[in-house]
């Protein structure tokens, strides 16, 4: 299991920056760790293993956590650039448990 913390914060910034909120109020900020915390436990369900030192890892959990942010009210599917990173890093994370 990844560290939780250590992700969430390694990639909140990369969050800010994907949604295009560099300072923000503290509601919106929480909200924002929310959506990170979800999004690692949505890959984790999805076997993926999160690494903080690995930044394709982090902006995984970015793009995710962004796409949650955006995706509140909606409830629009995962875009395919998401489901497309989500089965390479599946796969890259299966050939190295393989090896």
């Amino acid at each position: 299991m990844a560290d939780v913390n250590s992700l969430t914060a390694a990639a909140l910034g990369m969050l800010k920056a994907n949604v295009g909120l560099l300072r923000l109020p503290v509601e919106i900020e929480d909200f924002m760790v929310s959506c990170l915390k979800t999004a690692i436990a949505d890959l984790e369900r999805a076997k993926i293993v999160l690494d903080v030192e690995n930044i394709d890892d982090l902006h995984l959990l970015a793009m995710y956590a962004a796409w949650l942010y955006r995706n509140r009210v909606t409830g629009a599917a995962k875009p395919e650039m998401l489901r497309g990173a989500m089965r390479n890093r599946q796969v890259s994370g299966a050939g190295e448990a393989d090896g």
